[in-house]
């Protein structure tokens, strides 16, 4: 597969992930949806329309001159982004260094942390799924999609697997050890509270008390993880 095609089709299952969230939410607001949240919809929409518009000119393009739309996409995935996000900073993801410099054990351990903040409150909603599978895409992995594909199953099955606490402490304190420096690791905790928030941008107690427990064997002090929060909350 070329770099082009590969470009496209990271694009698309992008898009298809975020066309299923916004479903999920609308769903979930139902007639209830405030006025804010139904603007906020709409832009959603609207600007996934025209991705797939210019996704589509894209792939009818030749040679060099899919350059200048790839840069146009690239702006406007920014945008789609900043709407999802509600206009918010969101924290740095893991860049593709950091990601090169880690075992295959350290990678584990990132995935194995976003499985954990999916099931933290023991409620799966799809929103949280569709956020999960959209972090794991915006890490620039360093092995062919299917490897990663493979690994946040086995994963899911890990942590599925667990019984009682004493098993997820043991769990907390592997994920903890294997991560390689505190950078990778604040940005991890932003990426599970990212996930725990995936339907309304509210983390509730027992999903809360995960988070706080996870910083705390990071090493992450109250400073930094109020900071990471408020990335989040967009505070």
């Amino acid at each position: 597969m070329s770099k082009r095609e590969e470009y496209q089709t990271q694009i698309a299952e992008r898009l298809d992930l975020w066309d299923a969230r916004l479903a999920a939410l609308t769903t979930k607001a139902g007639k209830e949806a405030s006025q804010e949240q139904r603007t906020r919809f709409d832009h959603w929409a609207t600007a996934s329309q025209v991705l797939r518009g210019q996704l589509a000119k894209l792939k009818a393009t030749s040679g060099d001159s899919w350059d200048p739309l790839k840069e146009e996409i690239d702006k406007g995935w920014q945008e789609m982004e900043r709407v999802l996000d509600q206009g918010n900073t969101a924290f740095p993801t893991i860049t593709s260094d950091e990601i090169k410099a880690m075992t295959s054990d350290q990678k584990d351990a990132i995935l194995e942390a976003l499985v954990v903040a999916v099931v933290a409150n023991a409620r799966v909603g799809q929103d949280e799924k569709h956020r999960l599978k959209e972090e794991v895409i915006r890490i620039p992995w360093d092995e062919p999609k299917e490897a990663i594909i493979e690994k946040a199953k086995a994963a899911e099955a890990k942590v599925s697997a667990m019984k009682g606490d004493e098993e997820h402490v043991v769990l907390l304190k592997s994920i903890a050890a294997r991560l390689p420096s505190k950078a990778v690791a604040e940005k991890l905790i932003a990426m599970m509270g990212r996930v725990m928030g995936a339907a309304d941008r509210s983390v509730d107690a027992k999903e809360q008390n995960t988070l706080i427990a996870y910083a705390l064997a990071f090493g992450i002090d109250a400073e930094r993880f109020k900071a990471i929060a408020d990335s989040i909350r967009g505070a």
